[in-house]
């Protein structure tokens, strides 16, 4: 299946409007290849994150090694898909409801709430299996 249309004058995307919306801020400062590179390393950092408080610093740092050697995490921090940016809200979300279980307050579900949205509009059936699992976890 093909990321984008054409109708002979134009190029038009078929995608939900939480990519080409995070996309766009590389657009605007003229750096739209670099989007998915950073989401990447975001993806590592966020990755981390999670697992240093489900379990131990130790535990963590191989995790961000694993990952970060990642063939799959590689090539699509490459490319143009919303894959990096999905993640990325997945882990947020995540990380959200593990700070608020610490105590910190609504806040954080607020926050994991919006990532979840974020999620929807990038990728929805995504958001529908992703969705009731960090609520049930909530």
């Amino acid at each position: 299946m093909s990321q984008t249309l054409n109708d002979g004058t134009r190029w038009w995307g078929y995608g939900f409007p939480g990519w080409p919306a995070v996309l766009s801020l590389g657009a605007l400062v003229g750096l739209p290849w670099l989007v998915n590179p950073l989401l990447g390393g975001l993806t590592v950092l966020l990755a981390h994150g999670v697992v240093r408080r489900l379990y131990d610093r130790g535990t963590a740092n191989v995790t961000v090694l694993l990952l970060g050697a990642s063939p799959w995490l590689i090539y699509m921090s490459g490319e143009f898909m919303a894959h990096p940016v999905s993640v990325v809200w997945t882990l947020i979300a995540v990380l959200a409801v593990l700070r608020s279980k610490a105590g910190r307050g609504w806040a954080w579900m607020a926050l994991a709430g919006a990532a979840l949205g974020a999620l929807f509009l990038t990728r929805p059936i995504e958001a529908f299996l992703v969705a009731p699992v960090v609520a049930l976890w909530a």
